[in-house]
């Protein structure tokens, strides 16, 4: 599902209007016919008689008008508000305003000084609100805070067109307040404010409408291969389709062999666990053999979590962390895995850049750096020029500060745009953790993730993911369906480790036990794929 900014809509309805031949009063027409079926479908006239749409200046409110008109025309009982005049409307809101009227609804104009506490909002069903749409920006001005608390405190069903009024439709911010949508029926496509930051608090369920903007308008401006960072809707949502479509139903006379080498070079002293929670979850989304490598002095507790896994000891340095010495010697063979990851547990040390450079200049297969491996690869990212295979970046947004020099509330403030961009200079693939998980490629594609809830706040939780990404990817996975796929299944592990314990209780182990419910459901019970 792709997620477009409001701008990237305009362009879309515009260039729709300008080539297509489409009147700007069609595409109203079909925006708000599309919602008043939606509305039918969802609350019958016969339950949710009485229905209040409030429309703005506009076309988000040209759209209500429409939707009023239609829904009086199925047997609801409509009222019509308008906030500010009949002067400030555009021809065609205008037109839609006169077609109201003339199937027996007035509407009532509504300033600053006309909202009263008369106003009783619990009379009706359903509200609509068609106030401002993409618009929004800001602080909302009289008399819509009012209102919009007013409308908040009923127990109407309550409809958003397009996007919720006081909705940053780019960022899911809100300033002051917003309506809380029970339901938002958006036209064309769904709108990043819809899921980023608190969009998916005030949008309710989403429902997408088509409107008439000609397929290859979207895709033309989807794609845009000679100029990257010129390329528009990027942005895209990871559904369990994606997920489904990605990972291959196996051959019944296959074998370990034919489901990739995952490869995981981590561990020490103080943390030999997120190794071993890495390899188990390679091992759960379907490695066929999985390698280890960490410091000999710990073998005997990863042994003990996972007798499964293949392990390669290395001679400690500084008692307890991996010597890079001896990890020379294992890397003659570096070039026989699918898939690698390093850095869940290695801690600091004083030969981790060597570590860090010896795996960038042996391994061929894509690796996944996580944890302090990219605590160390920011202390010199000229070490990405020498790498051999492509490379899988892991960070949280303090991961991310280090690695671009600024703070973790600048990495934050735009997570999508941060991503996208180092992905692109650096040639890498980025996951960006937090509670909206941003994926991003190379070409400059970006996905964003939002299975995942507070249950995966844990130490560990991170490894089990690298883990996860390094399993699928070995199996022959394109790397970025691999990412994607592993990003949304964690996030539904995550739910399921929490339907028989508080989220407070959830742990690593606990989610990684999970993934194969976590599969099953995602892709069906017999693994179909593509």
């Amino acid at each position: 599902m792709l997620l477009v900014t409001a701008d990237e809509m305009r362009r879309l309805d515009e260039r729709t209007i300008r080539e297509a031949g489409m009147p700007a009063g069609e595409l109203m027409e079909n925006a708000g016919s599309g919602a008043t079926r939606v509305i039918s479908e969802r609350y019958s006239a016969a339950e949710y008689r009485n229905v209040l749409v409030i429309s703005g200046q506009g076309h988000n409110g040209g759209d209500g008008l429409v939707v009023a008109r239609r829904l009086q025309e199925l047997g609801y009982e409509v009222d019509s508000w308008l906030i500010g005049s009949v002067s400030q409307l555009s021809a065609t809101c205008k037109e839609k305003l006169e077609l109201l009227h003339n199937v027996g609804i007035k509407t009532q104009f509504i300033g600053a000084n006309e909202l009263t506490e008369a106003s009783d909002f619990d009379r009706y069903h359903i509200i609509v609100d068609g106030i401002i749409g993409i618009g929004s920006r800001g602080n909302l001005r009289d008399p819509l805070p009012s209102l919009i608390e007013k409308l908040n405190q009923s127990r109407a069903k309550r409809v958003a067109l397009d996007i919720t009024t006081g909705l940053n439709a780019d960022t899911g911010e809100v300033a002051g307040i917003a309506f809380r949508a029970d339901l938002t029926i958006t036209f064309a496509l769904a709108k990043r404010g819809h899921f980023l930051d608190v969009g998916s608090e005030y949008t309710g369920e989403l429902v997408v409408v088509d409107i008439g903007i000609p397929e290859q308008y979207v895709d033309s401006e989807y794609i845009d291969n000679d100029h990257i960072d010129n390329a528009n809707l990027l942005l895209k949502l990871i559904t369990p389709a994606m997920v489904a479509n990605a990972i291959p139903k196996r051959a019944k006379d296959s074998h370990k062999g034919s489901h990739g080498h995952a490869l995981v070079v981590g561990g020490s002293r103080d943390m030999p666990g997120a190794p071993a929670l890495a390899a188990k979850a390679a091992m759960r989304v379907g490695a066929g053999l999985v390698t280890m490598v960490a410091p000999d002095s710990i073998r005997p507790l990863i042994f003990s979590y996972l007798p499964e896994a293949l392990f390669v000891g290395v001679a400690d340095v500084e008692e307890g962390f991996l010597g890079h010495i001896d990890l020379v010697r294992f890397m003659k063979d570096g070039r026989k895995y699918s898939a690698a990851c390093y850095g869940c547990g290695v801690g600091r040390w004083s030969d981790e850049r060597a570590v860090l450079e010896l795996l960038l200049k042996n391994i061929g297969c894509p690796l996944v750096i996580d944890a302090d491996g990219l605590n160390a690869l920011a202390e010199d990212l000229g070490l990405l020029v020498e790498r051999l295979g492509k490379l899988i970046l892991t960070p949280h947004p303090g991961e991310m500060a280090r690695l671009l020099g600024i703070s973790a509330t600048e990495v934050n403030a735009n997570r999508v745009e941060v991503a996208r961009k180092f992905a692109i200079d650096r040639q890498v693939y980025i996951v960006l953790k937090g509670a909206d998980t941003v994926v991003a490629t190379p070409d400059g594609e970006i996905f964003l993730n939002k299975s995942a809830g507070p249950e995966l706040a844990k130490g560990g939780t991170g490894d089990v993911l690298a883990g996860m990404i390094t399993g699928l990817i070995a199996q022959g996975i394109a790397i970025a369906e691999a990412i994607c796929s592993a990003v949304y299944l964690h996030g539904v592990a995550g739910r399921l480790a929490k339907e028989n314990s508080a989220e407070q209780s959830v742990i690593a182990t606990d989610v990684i036990e999970e993934i194969g419910t976590a599969m099953m459901q995602t892709i069906g019970a017999d693994n179909q794929g593509k």
